[in-house]
């Protein structure tokens, strides 16, 4: 892949014998607030390179117990946990078979009434609505755009904005 399609992906915690990695998409440096504004952490963006944070764990059986000393980890070291997503990685949910002849894709854990996630080629969650929501339109120089200018640009504009508008990008099937 050339690398202007790449992104930087930085190790920020590694434990061998725990099992884990804590892995940040390049420099969290966009503050990030909640609905009260309330300083929550920093994040990396929301755009194709440059952005995510993931726990990775050797297990594929969730254990709540690392999961929660790596989040505590994250957050002692300034990023905005509220960017994780719960993902089930047991046999079978993880588009590879469990010797039952049973595969399927990734599918969110814990709040039975959170919106649905679609996992996308690189294991991420995006939400399966559009953001009623303008954002910056880094790519193309311009304004702040929506996912109606998403839809009229198919394919292109959904491979780089897709994050933001997966329902106009046919993602949330």
């Amino acid at each position: 892949m050339p690398k202007a399609f790449s992104g930087p992906y930085w190790i920020v915690a590694y434990d061998e014998v725990r099992g884990y990695a804590l892995i940040s998409g390049g420099q969290p440096d966009l503050p990030s607030y909640d609905s009260q504004h309330q300083f929550m952490g920093c994040t990396t963006g929301k755009v194709v390179n440059n952005s995510g944070l993931w726990i990775f764990s050797r297990s594929s059986d969730r254990d709540e117990e690392l999961i929660s000393d790596v989040r505590d980890i994250a957050f002692s070291m300034g990023f905005d946990v509220s960017v994780l997503n719960d993902v089930d990685q047991s046999a079978g949910l993880c588009g590879y078979d469990d010797g039952a002849g049973d595969s399927a894709s990734v599918v969110p854990t814990g709040d039975p009434s959170a919106v649905p996630t679609f996992s996308s080629s690189d294991g991420t969650g995006v939400l399966c609505e559009d953001s009623m929501e303008s954002f910056s339109n880094w790519l193309w120089f311009g304004p702040d755009r929506d996912c109606d200018w998403v839809e009229d640009g198919a394919f292109l504009r959904c491979f780089f904005y897709a994050e933001y508008c997966p329902d106009s990008c046919g993602r949330c099937d």
